[in-house]
């Protein structure tokens, strides 16, 4: 993943700076020096859930953990700039009312590295993820089935049954203790719908959060209805119509999408909401969102830009991935338009890409195509998103088509993927389901590795589980790295361990023999190209392999 410092370069627009309401500034920060906050004391700044996810997966907190400097904040404010959001990861806090020739100022201050125009359009646009995601009709294609296990499906049960899940239910995963963060546009009158009744009554919906408008209400009468559809197939029970895939997990719900127009700042809205996931200890994010065009024509992403570093969305989805969250997001819905490919952030190298496929796994039309424009298989898996059935905006349940409630199905079964192995790191988890998936030898640009089997990923992780010696577990850090990574053990060790580095492309790149007498051993990376490697660790009786990131 290339520094965000590049992707956001300077961008001044050649206007005039009068006072509108409508317009927005990114101001990214070149550092947080001077910043109160510290690494070494991360509860400032992190929840004890977080911490525990963190320390479970033995990842670091880093500089990118630490919040926006405030002192930078204070000084903007001070030049009449009412601020609207902030990124920590992205180092850059959103501002409006910039008038005269205090933007000019800003970009001069030695603190600040750029300035980019993200206005809000005043005209309603189609939104182009949303152009098939038709509203969910009132009936159902397929027959009531009653399932001999625990949950009385209904008429999803072959939504469900097609990648096991049903499976998985009777074994007793169902989400509980998970956290799931849903990243929409909008939950209207999800409070009120009987599909939830469920969640509420056993305190699962853990908080609401609108990044659009802040402190309006997510359950608003005049807000998008997408969200509730998406979080019915994930906590959604009505037995005998309608059970989510992971129906006991816990809920965080969180606008970043307006569904009026299509414009870059939502990208930051969505950054600003991983944040937020991440400091509250979230183990999954369900995002049945993309970008790829806006209102605003100068913003467009290109083909070469799905390159899992450019977008900002996308750079923050894999630094949400980079803490320890699975990230599952939609595909896209663009497969027979002149845009086919997939969108932002689902481009990503650790993001979870779902397409859509019917309800006996084959590819619809609809669903966007990989692979990203640096050549990786996208989507990761497709589940269905033809004719599913969830939560309906006329009440009640129907059918609808869209990747959007394809990666709900998959990011609830992947909280149940966590409940069965919470010791196992995200990105473990993905690729056992990749691995369980039925084309998962011979992936291709439109089902990517195929369609799941989360019994045989539930095999894979218990596999992968025995016979590895916790003396020999390892973790990667700094993870993106620039000039040098450093490998530390679980335990202090004294033997020789086998040590290869191998690129995105599977060739090895390098390979030595290193001599352990510590915790930890380092290797300067520095004269490798940016990009994505793997780096294998192995004993007489033991082989284990992390991905880390070049700068």
């Amino acid at each position: 993943m290339r520094n965000v410092l590049l992707i956001l370069s300077v961008f001044i627009v050649g206007i005039g700076f009068g006072q509108d309401t409508n317009r927005r500034y990114i101001i990214t920060f070149k550092d947080k020096k001077t910043s109160s906050y510290e690494v070494t004391n991360p509860e400032k700044f992190l929840s004890a859930r977080a911490l525990q996810r963190r320390e479970r997966m033995q990842i670091l907190v880093v500089e990118n953990d630490l919040p926006v400097n405030e002192g930078y904040i204070r000084n903007i404010e001070e030049l009449g700039y009412k601020i609207e959001g902030r990124s920590k990861w992205l180092n850059s806090i959103i501002v409006s009312n910039i008038i005269g020739d205090c933007k000019e100022n800003i970009v001069q201050l030695d603190y600040v590295l750029s300035v980019k125009e993200v206005s809000i359009p005043t005209l309603k646009s189609e939104k182009p993820f949303f152009k098939i995601e038709e509203r969910l009709s009132s009936s159902s294609v397929y027959s009531s089935v009653k399932s001999g296990g625990v949950y009385d499906y209904g008429n999803s049960y072959s939504q469900i049954a097609l990648f096991n899940g049903d499976s998985v239910h009777n074994m007793g995963y169902n989400g509980e203790g998970v956290i799931i963060a849903v990243l929409d546009a909008g939950f209207r009158n999800g409070d009120k719908m009987p599909v939830f009744d469920s969640l509420w009554e056993n305190n699962q919906i853990l908080g609401t959060k609108n990044f659009v408008a802040p402190g309006e209400d997510v359950f608003a009468d005049d807000i998008h209805y997408h969200g509730f559809s998406v979080l019915s197939l994930m906590g959604g029970i009505l037995p005998g119509e309608l059970i989510g895939t992971a129906p006991k997990a816990g809920f965080y719900l969180c606008r970043t999408e307006d569904a009026n127009a299509e414009y870059l700042l939502e990208e930051y809205y969505w950054v600003q909401a991983a944040e937020y996931a991440d400091s509250l200890g979230v183990d999954v994010i369900n995002s049945s969102l993309g970008y790829t065009q806006f209102n605003n024509g100068e913003h467009n992403h290109t083909y070469k830009d799905m390159d899992g570093d450019t977008a900002p969305i996308t750079i923050g989805a894999d630094i949400a991935a980079s803490k320890g969250i699975i990230v599952v997001n939609s595909a896209g819905n663009s497969g027979e338009s002149d845009w086919y490919y997939i969108g932002a952030p689902a481009d990503g190298d650790s993001v979870f890409s779902i397409g859509a496929t019917d309800v006996l796994g084959n590819y619809v039309d609809f669903s966007s195509k990989g692979p990203t424009s640096d050549g990786r298989v996208k989507p990761d898996v497709a589940v269905q998103g033809s004719q599913t059935l969830a939560a309906s905006s006329y009440g009640g349940v129907g059918n609808g088509n869209g990747t959007s409630y394809s990666s709900p199905l998959v990011a609830g079964m992947m909280a149940c993927m966590v409940q069965a192995f919470p010791g196992v790191n995200n990105i473990k988890i993905m690729d056992a389901v990749r691995e369980s998936a039925s084309q998962y030898n011979r992936p291709d640009s439109l089902l990517g590795y195929g369609v799941p089997d989360f019994v045989k990923a539930l095999e894979l992780l218990k596999l992968g589980q025995e016979g590895v010696s916790d003396n020999f577990s390892f973790s990667i850090c700094p993870n993106p790295a620039m000039k040098e990574i450093t490998v530390c053990f679980a335990d202090v060790l004294t033997l020789g361990v086998s040590v290869e580095i191998v690129n995105s492309k599977g060739v090895k790149i390098e390979s030595f023999v290193v001599s352990v007498t510590d915790a930890k051993f380092s290797i300067d990376v520095s004269s490798l190209s940016a990009g994505i490697y793997f780096l294998s660790v192995s004993g007489d009786d033991f082989r284990d392999v992390k991905k880390f990131v070049k700068y």
